[in-house]
């Protein structure tokens, strides 16, 4: 499980024009400090520091790799860019890389010829770290310039593309626009020329597309797709799961937003095999758990809760994390499974009584309904989704007033510190213990041994201990002038690898104590 980004080109992008996008590249890689870990050697002992990233020799070839940037020392997985690719064949068919988007997520696999012709250059997590936006920024120049011949997938947002693409555009004398998958007209030209038969052809556009799904996104899948395609979507979302799996639920949600008449919603339900998972165990059981289903997302209703704590805000540059991957996981059942789209309660009646008023008892399903959900808000008051919203905005709330209040709220901003800036308590609680443990490291017979030792020692010690905490080896050369040339600062850097390392919190705070020297003096008056 994690976070991740994928990158794919076209099997016939022209290798000049490639390697002129990749010299852009190396721009962004520069101010995004994008960085890589190398082994140094320095007094008889070796060690791993970070670096700026730079082009070198890989086993893949010449390019870029990076794991992460230098900021926030945030890293996880590696990416490498190369200079060159091979010239294309020419009796291959042409393999357009939106097909692998569609591979991801819709029903064709990986082994589609037309998937596996595909140049690969990326698949790896980023977990959602700082360097996350800017290999979307990358990818995003590299679809612009090579005219949607590359494409990004995997774990990224309209936002994030639209906050990568001005990112970008502070470095770039020739601006970007934003990539093929977030231009809706361009995306759908695009779609209409891909190998796909009808049933798949919307299916795959709205897999693709990663603009947002308002209004104008439905009027113009309306404008743009016949009617037999619109069915056929539909009915291939009903099939995806079985009735009473949480897949369905999702897929339901995503049909009803829509402007798709309710009564064809009706008739590719009527075509499901509704007990192939063995869950419906009667024709009267299915038609009340779908009739129910599309109550769930209170389609009935004009107004409606849409917030959705457990989701990206797809219009904000936020990522995923790790964190809220497994929340959502875990707490899958609190997911909002309201539509924007409105239908009136007595139309909607009228609608399924239509479809299936042959078949059940439509009026009894739905007024029974709505009676055990009054019954159940009256007893909880909010139901579970409710409250688990609420509690998210109560605690961003917190957050914003902390902000207001405290320079320094998170602890990946500690490395920030100036001299005269504050801290919220719960930062200011997380340096005051580590100060005091800190105090009890000092009283080990190991630094009062290496206190007497020479400088080349100390550095030596510093070097073999380390084992979690990531440095730019700029830093790691400052410490060891420091220690050359003052022996009382060794008791500075001795607690930084005899620290156990589990955590970010403790990354932060003592990367921070290392490499700030504002931080460093303000921990000395708090020093026991």
């Amino acid at each position: 499980m994690g976070v991740f980004i994928s990158l794919r080109a076209s099997n016939k992008v022209d290798p000049v024009q490639w390697e002129k996008a990749y010299e852009e590249t190396l721009l962004l890689v520069d101010w995004f400090k994008l960085i890589n870990f190398q082994e140094f050697e320095k007094f008889g002992c070796k060690y791993v520091a970070a670096v700026k990233c730079q082009e070198c020799q890989y086993p893949g070839g010449m390019g870029w790799c990076t794991v992460g940037e230098g900021v926030y020392m945030a890293t996880a997985e590696d990416f490498f860019l190369p200079r060159k690719i091979d010239e294309p064949k020419i009796n291959e068919k042409y393999c357009n890389p939106l097909m692998y988007i569609y591979a991801q997520e819709g029903d064709i696999n990986f082994e589609n010829p037309y998937v596996k012709g595909l140049r690969y250059l990326w698949d790896s997590k980023t977990q959602g770290e700082p360097y996350h936006i800017a290999l979307l920024a990358i990818a995003c120049l590299l679809d612009d310039r090579l005219n949607g011949e590359v494409v990004c997938g995997s774990d990224i947002t309209y936002g994030q593309c639209e906050y990568a693409v001005e990112l970008a555009n502070k470095i770039l004398k020739k601006k970007i626009q934003m990539p093929l998958r977030c231009r809706i007209d361009d995306l759908y030209e695009r779609v209409r020329q891909l190998p796909l038969d009808t049933d798949q052809m919307l299916d795959a556009f709205a897999i693709m597309y990663l603009g947002i799904k308002d209004e104008r996104y439905y009027k113009f899948v309306k404008e743009h797709f016949s009617e037999e395609e619109q069915y056929l979507f539909i009915k291939k979302k009903m099939n995806n799961y079985g009735l009473g799996m949480y897949g369905f639920a999702n897929d339901l949600q995503e049909i009803l937003s829509y402007n798709i008449p309710i009564a064809k919603i009706c008739s590719a339900f009527l075509e499901m095999d509704v007990r192939k998972t063995n869950l419906i165990k009667s024709d009267e059981e299915a038609f009340k758990f779908f009739i129910e289903s599309i109550l769930d997302t209170d389609i009935y209703l004009p107004e409606k809760d849409m917030r959705d704590c457990l989701k990206v805000d797809e219009s904000t540059p936020e990522t995923m994390s790790v964190e809220k991957l497994l929340a959502s996981v875990m707490f899958m059942s609190a997911r909002n499974r309201s539509v924007a789209r409105y239908i009136p309660l007595e139309d909607l009646k009228s609608q399924l009584g239509l479809a299936f008023g042959d078949k059940c008892d439509v009026n009894g399903i739905i007024n029974n309904y709505l009676k055990e959900k009054l019954t159940k808000l009256k007893k909880e008051k909010k139901d579970f989704r409710t409250e688990l919203n609420d509690a998210h905005d109560a605690f961003n709330n917190k957050i914003d007033a902390k902000k207001e209040k405290y320079d320094i709220i998170v602890s990946n901003h500690i490395i920030f510190y100036k001299t005269g800036k504050s801290f919220s308590p719960e930062i200011l609680k997380v340096i005051e213990s580590s100060m005091e443990f800190f105090g009890d490291l000092l009283k080990e017979p190991t630094f009062a041994e290496l206190s007497q030792k020479d400088y080349k020692e100390q550095c030596r010690f510093l070097e073999t201990h380390n084992r979690s905490l990531k440095l730019m080896n700029s830093v790691w050369l400052k410490i060891f002038d420091n220690i050359e040339n003052d022996p009382t600062c060794f008791k500075r850097y001795y607690p930084m690898v005899r620290i156990k390392i589990t955590n970010d919190t403790t990354h932060n705070f003592v990367r921070a104590y290392v490499e700030n020297d504002d931080f460093y003096d303000f921990c000395q008056t708090l020093a026991p």
